[in-house]
């Protein structure tokens, strides 16, 4: 979903990056489960700057920023110096990518922009290969109001509960997960097989 013009100016704005950078990466980057990927997908990254993070510590791998805003993936790419990042207009419940084609799949508070969350669960674990590792940080459903609703463009609610459980169910193995605030994450591997759904 395409974000309204308030939620786009606070996103892309230095504030939001700095408190990103500072205090809502780290739940991530200091519960990575390995740093030896060779291909990552960032889905909803916004104008990339997650992106370039994710490419600054995990020096290695290429980076693959997917956004449903095309004014979003406009601004990341004429900012993109680095060889290793390709920032893409994509839908996170339909990706073009083939199955098991990445081996990390980080989303920085994205799954409640996506109508349908489970869908992108779904899709997420399609691309990821075998045994790959799935990074979450998302925002608890008690933290949303109607205006931060309106002003966030949230499509999806979800408490940290529900959406483990939704992992669980679409074949990942949860390793580590946690809460700061309204905030919660999640780090999470694919199995090699899905569980029968009931």
């Amino acid at each position: 979903m395409e974000m309204n013009l308030i939620g786009r100016i606070f996103v892309n704005s230095f504030i939001w990056n700095y408190l990103n950078k500072k205090f809502l990466m780290p739940l991530i980057f200091d519960n990575l489960l390995r740093e030896d990927y060779a291909r990552v997908l960032d889905l909803g990254c916004g104008i990339g700057y997650t992106s370039r993070e994710v490419a600054n510590r995990l020096r290695n791998a290429e980076v693959f920023g997917v956004d449903y805003d095309r004014r979003q993936i406009r601004k990341a790419n004429r900012r993109n110096k680095s060889r290793r990042i390709r920032f893409l207009v994509g839908d996170g419940k339909n990706l073009g990518f083939s199955n098991g084609y990445f081996d990390a799949v980080f989303a920085f508070d994205t799954m409640h922009h996506i109508e349908d969350y489970e869908e992108a669960i779904e899709e997420m674990s399609r691309v990821l290969r075998k045994n790959g590792d799935l990074y979450v940080l998302d925002v608890d459903k008690k933290f949303f109001n109607p205006v931060i609703k309106w002003i966030d463009n949230t499509q999806s609610l979800f408490s940290r509960e529900e959406f483990i459980d939704r992992l669980k169910e679409h074949g990942f193995r949860v390793y580590k997960e946690g809460k700061r605030l309204s905030l919660f994450y999640a780090v999470a591997r694919k199995f090699d097989f899905l569980p029968p759904r009931s």
